[in-house]
């Protein structure tokens, strides 16, 4: 049967708090998840995970809670690099300035 195979770690991503949400940081989680390497997303809008079946009214209150300095968490419909949908949590949480 093999080795088993090592868990990839965690899929998150860190992006700017304001619009348009750039992304600053992935881990190789998300990477793998995505099929998108750092490189090719480091600097881009995290839009470009957004597809047709992502909730409009999801994203707003994502926009709204960073505006506000607030933590939120919500499911949405993202996309990996190939256009497959995926259902994404997303822990939204403000990192402060030490």
């Amino acid at each position: 049967a093999g080795p088993p195979v090592p868990a990839p770690g965690p899929a998150q991503l860190l992006i700017t708090a304001i619009p348009p949400f750039n992304i600053v940081n992935v881990t190789d989680g998300w990477c793998r998840l995505t099929g998108f390497s750092a490189e090719a997303v480091f600097g881009r809008p995290v839009g470009l995970l957004h597809g047709p079946l992502t909730c409009p009214e999801t994203l707003a209150a994502l926009t709204i809670a960073m505006s506000l300095g607030r933590s939120l968490r919500v499911m949405l419909v993202s996309y990996t690099a190939n256009g497959e949908p995926f259902l994404s949590c997303i822990d939204s949480r403000p990192v402060l300035d030490a």
